[in-house]
């Protein structure tokens, strides 16, 4: 399956599986600016993912539980953070501006 997030942003391609409903799963690649080749995102012994966006930044991690996040920056394909060894991970909300 693959999702093009928005203009001038990477599109993401993954697996998916089908259980109780369609889950995301490994391998994450993210495509080069041209489609032509891409960068498999190292996310270990993951099975089932879930995804999140903030601007122009995505955080993939374990979907059970957030676990073994990584983020990516989809205006320039650079891994920001790998965290293998992390239990959980989220988006916190930014604040709202008047």
């Amino acid at each position: 399956m693959g999702v093009s997030p928005r203009p001038g942003l990477r599109s993401v391609l993954f697996g998916t599986l089908m259980g109780d409903a369609l889950h995301a799963t490994p391998p994450v690649i993210i495509l080069s600016t041209d489609e032509k080749s891409g960068q498999t995102l190292p996310l270990g012994n993951v099975e089932q993912l879930i995804m999140g966006t903030a601007d122009e930044l995505l955080l993939v991690a374990d979907e059970a539980n957030g676990a073994h996040p990584v983020v990516v920056d989809l205006k320039t394909g650079q891994v920001r953070l790998n965290a293998p060894e992390a239990t959980a991970a989220v988006w916190v909300p930014t604040p709202s501006t008047p």
